[in-house]
């Protein structure tokens, strides 16, 4: 047998495993998922941030910590009111972050109002 093939053989008797960072094993299919979803979050909230500027609005009303997989920056989020600026910046706090926002009405609030800038 090539080294290939024993390279196959393997992958196919133990599997593939991905590492995050805490070092937690993962499957190939779990990691995919991830990036998938991952990519989804960051378009789908870039483009709710564009709409906030298209619309002029002074901020984002923050969702984030609902479906469980949280950490205490995403509880500490939800709720908040952001700037535009702010949020792009910060649209998921970490893999499989579930964050999302809403557009805040120009004249609602003010951006002294908002918790982030």
């Amino acid at each position: 047998m090539s080294r290939l093939s024993d390279f196959i053989a393997a992958i196919r008797e133990r599997g593939t495993r991905f590492l995050d960072k805490l070092g937690r094993g993962r499957s190939a299919a779990d990691h995919a998922r991830t990036v998938l979803q991952d990519a989804v979050v960051d378009t789908y909230n870039g483009a709710q941030l564009i709409r906030a500027a298209a619309l002029g609005s002074p901020g984002v009303s923050v969702s984030d910590a609902l479906l469980g997989d949280t950490d205490e920056e995403c509880e500490r989020a939800d709720g908040q009111k952001w700037s535009i600026a702010y949020a792009l910046a910060n649209k998921k706090e970490h893999p499989n972050c579930t964050r999302s926002f809403a557009v805040l009405k120009p004249g609602d609030t003010s951006p002294s109002e908002l918790d982030r800038e």
